[in-house]
């Protein structure tokens, strides 16, 4: 690994990601757009009761100090188009119950560009048969989906990127001031 070079490790089932919980939480507590949709304490559940028929792919990237710098929770699904053709569908762990929101792939300050090329790279060797990727509901403010659309669009890959209304609105401090 060189110098600014991340290290990756992929972690196929749950007992294995389960390994980095600790590094897993120190991330999120690291990462200012962190949601409840990001933790351990959702995916896992989640993954247990809507993951039938879903491969597991998390790839978590750390720096040199080993410090998890990363983690990119995906999903590698088939998704049937015509009866005799199918495609290989890669989105975020989570994605497609229609209740988790803001999934995003968190990372540390300062790293997200690193993040996001290192995944892209790993995506392209072909180590993970894909065909076509859903990013679903991620926030428009993660720097990690702005640092992929900026790679995306440098490296001509298609996207196609709708908008929808937050599901969080900010509330006044207290009682009085909403009143």
């Amino acid at each position: 690994m060189g110098p600014g070079s991340l290290e990756i490790r992929l972690y196929r089932t749950l007992a294995e990601l389960e390994t980095i919980r600790p590094q897993w939480n120190d991330l999120l507590a690291s990462y200012p757009l962190a949601t409840t949709f990001s933790t351990p304490e959702w995916l896992v559940p989640w993954w247990r009761h809507f993951a039938a028929n879903q491969k597991l792919l998390a790839l978590a990237f750390f720096g040199a100090n080993s410090r998890l710098a990363g983690l990119a929770l995906l999903s590698l699904s088939r998704m049937r188009v015509l009866k005799p053709v199918s495609f290989s569908l890669l989105r975020l762990m989570g994605d497609g119950s229609q209740d988790s929101d803001n999934l995003d792939i968190p990372v540390l300050p300062g790293f997200e560009t690193r993040v996001a090329e290192s995944l892209i790279r790993f995506l392209k060797t072909g180590a993970v048969k894909w065909d076509f990727a859903e990013f679903n509901t991620m926030p428009p403010q993660s720097p990690i989906a702005q640092a992929l659309r900026q790679f995306f669009s440098e490296n001509n890959w298609a996207t196609v990127e709708k908008k929808r209304p937050a599901s969080v609105i900010p509330l006044p401090s207290s009682w009085e001031q909403y009143l």
